[in-house]
């Protein structure tokens, strides 16, 4: 649950170069503009998919309506591999935030990869390995901190993942169309208490914000302030 963290190399980042070469010529490349569907929670699983460019969002839904953010997932992340795996249904949706590419592959020829090459079974595991560790992290963060040093910490690694650095090198600008309830529901916390705690940040000047579009004015000071 959460957004990529920086810790944690994405499941590319872990194949060796000639696995690499192998695995992204699997199956065939798509394209999803903003908004489009890639999986329908639900769906029979016997698919995965490798994101190439852009980034796309993992949802759930809940019995109160809503779709909580459960991840971001970008480039060189590994999409619905434990489903092709087990065969079991879709237990999320995902959809692109940005025009995205993804390389799509059946559950056959995930499997016949990591039967095929050590490589790519080691760094599976590997992946599957940070994906728990994500978690457990969430889970210590959520019952830690408090919501100030929880948007902190999904800014901060918004900003290092998809961030752009502004004209003067000591903020980044993070341009995303992520709403204030989806950055609530990345941290598990209510929308008001998002509102109330980027309203704070803006009146200390550790922030700017804009229609989906957050600058963080001096990453130093924010990491030092904001919590």
């Amino acid at each position: 649950m959460g957004v990529d963290v920086g810790e944690d190399p994405t499941f590319v980042e872990r194949l060796p170069p000639p696995s690499k070469e192998r695995f992204e010529q699997l199956g065939r490349r798509r394209e999803l503009r903003a908004g489009g569907v890639l999986v329908l929670e639900g769906d029979v699983a016997n698919r995965a998919w490798l994101v190439l460019d852009g980034l796309v969002k993992v949802e759930s839904s809940h019995p109160d309506g809503r779709s909580p953010i459960l991840a971001l997932r970008g480039a060189g992340e590994l999409i619905g591999e434990v489903g092709a795996l087990d065969g079991g249904g879709r237990s999320a949706s995902v959809t692109a935030v940005l025009p995205t590419a993804v390389r799509e592959f059946s559950s056959d020829e995930l499997r016949e990869a990591v039967r095929t090459d050590p490589d790519t079974a080691f760094a599976l595991l590997a992946h599957l390995s940070g994906r728990l560790r994500e978690a457990d992290r969430f889970r210590v963060s959520y019952m830690g901190d408090d919501v100030p040093r929880r948007l902190a910490d999904c800014l901060c690694s918004l900003a290092d993942r998809h961030g752009r650095s502004t004209p003067d090198g000591r903020g980044v600008e993070i341009d995303l169309p992520l709403s204030q309830e989806d950055l609530a529901s990345l941290i598990a916390a209510s929308r008001d208490s998002v509102a109330r705690t980027l309203h704070g940040w803006r009146n200390r000047g550790l922030v700017t914000t804009g229609r989906r579009t957050i600058v963080i004015v001096d990453v130093e000071r924010f990491e030092a302030s904001s919590g």
